[in-house]
């Protein structure tokens, strides 16, 4: 079951599980910007060999990139698709 939560004018959705765990929920956009730190988002697009905007759409949660892009994205942080998308 999925429990809808409005949040910075998107809709974030979490399992009954999620929720039951308590916590604080981060969206894809905060868990990037959190792993970003203090480098500059152009310089990450850069060494990711996309597009500024695109990787600032992330960010900003207006867009969630593609499978390769999120691959990219998990490897550059050294970490795993699931902990930054899922």
């Amino acid at each position: 079951m999925l429990t809808k939560i409005l949040r910075y004018d998107s809709i974030i959705l979490f399992t009954k599980s999620e929720i039951e765990k308590g916590g604080d929920f981060m969206t894809i956009g905060e868990k990037l910007k959190k792993l970003r730190g203090n480098k500059r988002q152009i310089e990450i697009a850069k060494e990711l060999g996309i597009l500024p905007s695109a990787y600032s759409n992330y960010e900003n949660d207006y867009r969630i990139p593609n499978d390769e892009t999120k691959k990219k994205i998990a490897d550059y942080y050294k970490k795993t698709v699931d902990e930054i998308f899922f």
